[in-house]
């Protein structure tokens, strides 16, 4: 697949350091990698630069005259939350004296730390993660895409995608393995062939479930699939069942994505591509009914948490009326974000389930959607009623929800949606059922249906009731 859209500018990069000799090095090496580098000596210089100029990022010495370093900092994340600070400190001993600072470095508005001496291709590839990756959109014989022999490839360098998301008939865009047996690969496709349709079917008759590509064009993939999505949802001849497949699959490489690299700006633009993507897919579809069903074409062990509730919630709040598009927008989002809070928990604890938990586990538990709130807060991308949702999203209309115990029309109106649809997609992971069969069970527990806001459930009924069909 390739795409005739312009060329991106390059991203604009400030380098403010003292340090001639490193900020040469420095500004070469990025130069030929693509950015636009500008570079000052002064943090009063800096300041102004950043009024002048719209940067991606800045790379930031504490140790500047003429306002420190720190000063820089503090005036970049009051004036322009938006840029991306990178603290490079001199040597271990600088890192050491700003210990405290570094140890709340979201909080302090510091994206990334650097100690020198370093390698400056590490600081290129932080880079790159700032924007959304779109180098699969380049020719196959473009000369800087790399070479990896089979032998190099292992497990811990792969990411499987099951075979029946497999696009057939087109130009692939990055190398395609088999795994023959643990750490074996063989490449059966190369960036830029294709395999037809019978190649594909023979594959999967000879029992192949999976290919697999190099985890590191991961991020290349959930972008080339948001855009198959955004195009998918255009033509008439796709089956609304294959687009609600390939959301699955864009929904379950974002969280595998964000399990590695936490909350990354250009994982939360992807994020917004894929809320807004399901987004036109809920408005444009006339019968949900009918989508629902074709859940049950999806094996249960693919379900992933974060796509069924963005999705349920989605389809709840279609139903009701105050409810426009930049607010539906902002809930399938928040849902994607809600439990992000989870990165600050100790592992054990995101492998119990609540009532496995002992009281200082539980309580650790229970505090996650106010500090996913709080890191969603140091990020320009995400609007207020995303962070409200995302605080709110374990509160019950009952009142026994947490963090904060809020009953009725105390819980935000967006959180009690979240809610409701978190209780259906926890239904259906746990008993592998599809969302007809988990509704029917849901409103047999009439126990638990206090906890939730009565319009909200009405609002999902109607989506189930509704009748027709799509192609």
């Amino acid at each position: 697949m390739q795409s005739n859209t312009k060329a991106t500018a390059a991203p604009k990069i400030l380098l403010a350091t003292a340090d001639t000799r490193w900020s040469q090095d420095v500004l070469q090496t990025l130069s030929s990698k693509g950015f636009d580098c500008h570079h000052v000596r002064e943090g009063k210089e800096c300041q102004l630069k950043v009024y002048q100029q719209k940067y991606s990022a800045v790379l930031l010495d504490p140790d500047l005259q003429n306002h420190s370093g720190i000063e820089v900092l503090k005036f970049l994340k009051l004036k322009h939350p938006a840029v991306q600070v990178i603290m490079v400190f001199p040597d271990q001993k600088r890192s050491d004296d700003y210990k405290e600072l570094c140890s709340n470095s979201l909080r302090a508005g510091i994206s990334k730390t650097f100690v020198r001496p370093l390698s400056v291709n590490n600081i290129v590839d932080y880079l790159n993660d700032l924007t959304p990756s779109e180098s699969w959109k380049k020719s196959s014989q473009d000369p800087s895409l790399p070479v990896i022999p089979d032998s190099e490839v292992s497990d811990k360098d792969c990411t499987r995608v099951d075979i029946a998301q497999f696009f057939s008939e087109t130009p692939v865009i990055f190398d395609h393995y088999l795994r023959i047996s643990p750490d074996h690969f063989v490449k059966v496709i190369g960036r830029g062939e294709s395999l037809t349709s019978t190649q594909v079917k023979k594959y999967a008759n000879d029992g192949v479930k999976y290919f697999y590509f190099l985890t590191r064009e991961r991020r290349n993939y959930i972008n080339f699939l948001n855009e198959v999505l955004k195009t998918s949802m255009t033509k008439s001849t796709v089956a609304k069942s294959q687009v609600l497949s390939q959301m699955v699959e864009v929904s379950e490489k974002f969280i595998e994505e964000f399990n590695v690299r936490g909350l990354r700006p250009d994982l939360v633009i992807e994020c917004k591509n894929m809320s807004r993507n399901s987004f036109k897919f809920i408005q444009e579809s006339q019968s949900l009914r009918k989508i629902m069903t074709d859940f049950s074409q999806l094996s249960p062990e693919l379900y992933n948490k974060a796509f069924l509730v963005s999705f349920l919630a989605g389809i709840i709040s279609r139903n009701i009326q105050w409810i426009g598009p930049s607010t539906l927008e902002a809930i399938t989002l928040a849902a994607y974000l809600q439990d992000i809070g989870f990165v600050n928990l100790p592992p054990h604890v995101i492998e119990l389930q609540p009532h496995e938990m002992n009281a200082a586990d539980l309580a650790l538990y229970k505090d996650h959607p106010r500090t996913g709130a709080d890191m969603l807060s140091l990020v320009p991308e995400v609007s207020a009623q995303v962070i409200q949702i995302v605080h709110q999203h374990h509160e019950l209309s009952s009142g026994e929800g947490f963090p904060h115990g809020l009953k009725g029309n105390r819980v935000y109106p967006m959180a009690r949606i979240i809610s409701l649809a978190n209780a259906l997609a926890g239904l259906m992971i746990r008993k592998k059922l599809c969302p007809l069969l988990a509704m029917k069970e849901f409103l047999n527990e009439k126990s638990q249906l206090r906890h939730y806001d009565p319009m909200t459930i009405h609002a999902l009924l109607k989506a189930f009731k509704e009748s027709g069909s799509d192609t």
